[in-house]
């Protein structure tokens, strides 16, 4: 298990430095902006990938998640952005992309997480998860998803 997280780190944290590049290389207004058709925008994306990592490692795990329970229910599925987000949010999403990864490493590397999830979860992109290998592998298919959207969402600003 601390083997795959430690050979899926180098892609999440180069996809992870692809999403702060976006933040860095955006407007606050491109980034507030929620195009025809979307129901969010590229701040959001970047929050509801930082707040699904910690609801998969630590939430269904059984375990109290590091993020504060605001921002995590601000950025869960099912949500959209309530308000513009200023330059002080950008800055915390864009220290949160790596800091969170360094965290759960260390976490990892302590054992904190148990191998069998207490209760197997289906995702919306119907994949079960129920082992924490289950859970590194479905992470990275979430981050991807949402880089897309955020090209997407990118072509339109």
């Amino acid at each position: 298990m601390a083997n795959l997280f430690k050979e899926n780190l180098t892609l999440a944290l180069q996809t992870r430095r692809n999403f702060q590049s976006i933040l860095e290389s955006s407007s606050i207004a491109e980034l507030n902006a929620i195009p025809i058709g979307f129901n969010n925008n590229v701040v959001w994306n970047i929050g509801h990938i930082v707040a699904t990592m910690d609801i998969l490692f630590y939430t269904l795990n059984g375990l109290i998640p590091k993020l504060d329970s605001s921002f995590i229910e601000s950025y869960r599925k099912g949500t959209k952005p309530a308000e513009m987000f200023n330059q002080a949010m950008v800055d915390t999403l864009n220290l949160n992309l790596i800091s969170q990864l360094e965290r759960i490493e260390i976490d990892v590397k302590e054992g904190i997480f148990p191998q069998n999830l207490p209760k197997a979860y289906t995702t919306s992109y119907n994949f079960e998860l129920k082992t924490l290998d289950d859970i590194i592998r479905f992470n990275q298919v979430h981050e991807a998803l949402h880089m897309g959207i955020v090209m997407s969402l990118r072509k339109f600003v």
